[in-house]
């Protein structure tokens, strides 16, 4: 989407008005079609023009958000993850709200009416492939966690009328983050893939299990930097057979280890058991383009996995979103609470890389 967007030919500052570029401009006919009608909240406010109340308030309280522009020398410059971080230091960070389990909203009939994602796999289909999965998770007496809270997006008829969004603007007051609304199960079921990786490759389940021999004894920001990242860009080149490959984490540092004695665990859902309806399509607003997402509602047919005490050496590659209409373009992807891991587990640290592969 930003190759389209163009810094004006200004000198620096914020009195311009800015270029915005829109992923789903409704205009005319588009993919997105279905979706004319539906209200997007951020419009109200985004883009600011000089002289509106909140492009004054901006050049006060952050005026980066203003004068910042897209450089395609850098692309993949983010400073919003900067004031993510400074929101939450002061405070001003406010979270999605989740409604706690068998808390019911809406209609379930009518909560995925404007779902969009090309026609994959009809229920049928989706069907037998959770048939054919539970006949294998049985065979292969895969140990299974069931988390007392796992999220998903409430079935909430405000998504008949307002398209959900998530902003990457700045955590100010009266700039808000997000109308999503996620709604908690402690029904779900995630299955340890451990000894039966080999089955599920990227193609068919949207994500592989694979190991990557490190050789990394001190994980830091230069370590990850230096040795890390190339080393997977290699890696990812080689098993992809891909003539293009760009990291968008070129500054990616490890995570802070959770909190004990909560550890969180990576899983994802196989995309075969993943139906059109349970996908909503969500904005996701930067200061100079909305992108956009998809939004994941409970289905009992998701089959979610992980692999339990992963090491250093153990790698998740699933997919964002792939071209290919012959494979699994997608995988749905979360982190849970193990509560069945022992009171002594050391907190996890882990990094995660996205990338584009373009063969």
């Amino acid at each position: 989407m930003t190759s389209g967007l163009v810094a004006p030919d200004v000198l620096p500052g914020y009195e311009v008005s800015m270029t915005f570029l829109d992923s789903d401009p409704q205009l005319g006919a588009s993919e997105h079609a279905p979706l004319r009608g539906i209200r997007r909240p951020w419009m109200d406010y985004w883009p600011p023009s000089p002289g509106d109340a909140l492009h004054d308030w901006l050049k006060t309280e952050c005026p980066a958000v203003l004068s910042w522009r897209w450089n395609p020398d850098q692309p993949f410059d983010r400073p919003w993850q900067k004031w993510s971080q400074e929101a939450r230091k002061s405070g001003k960070s406010r979270p999605s709200i989740v409604m706690p389990a068998h808390t019911t909203t809406g209609a379930p009939s009518e909560a995925n009416e404007h779902s969009l994602i090309a026609d994959e796999m009809d229920g049928q289909k989706v069907a037998e492939n959770v048939s054919t999965l539970d006949q294998r998770i049985q065979e292969w007496a895969l140990g299974t966690v069931k988390p007392k809270a796992f999220n998903y997006l409430a079935l909430n008829r405000l998504y008949q009328t307002e398209k959900p969004y998530h902003s990457r603007l700045p955590f100010l007051e009266g700039l808000p983050r997000t109308n999503v609304v996620g709604q908690s199960f402690d029904t779900v079921r995630i299955h340890d893939i451990t000894g039966v990786e080999e089955h599920f490759v990227l193609a068919v389940s949207g994500f592989e299990f694979c190991q990557i021999p490190q050789t990394i004894h001190t994980w830091n920001a230069q370590t990850v930097r230096d040795q890390y990242l190339p080393s997977m860009g290699e890696w990812l080149r080689e098993k992809f057979n891909s003539k293009k490959f760009r990291s968008l984490d070129p500054e990616k540092k490890p995570s802070e280890a959770w909190i004990p004695p909560f550890t969180r665990a990576h899983c994802v859902c196989d995309s075969r058991t993943v139906a059109i309806n349970d996908l909503v399509p969500a904005d996701i607003l930067f200061p100079h383009y909305c992108d956009e997402g998809y939004e994941v509602t409970h289905n009992v047919n998701h089959r979610w996995f992980y692999k339990r005490n992963m090491g250093i050496d153990d790698v998740i590659v699933f997919k964002h979103y792939d071209s290919i209409d012959t494979e699994a373009s997608f995988c749905p992807h979360a982190a849970f609470v193990d509560h069945t891991a022992p009171p002594n587990t050391p907190p996890r640290a882990s990094i995660e890389l996205r990338a584009i592969l373009i063969d």
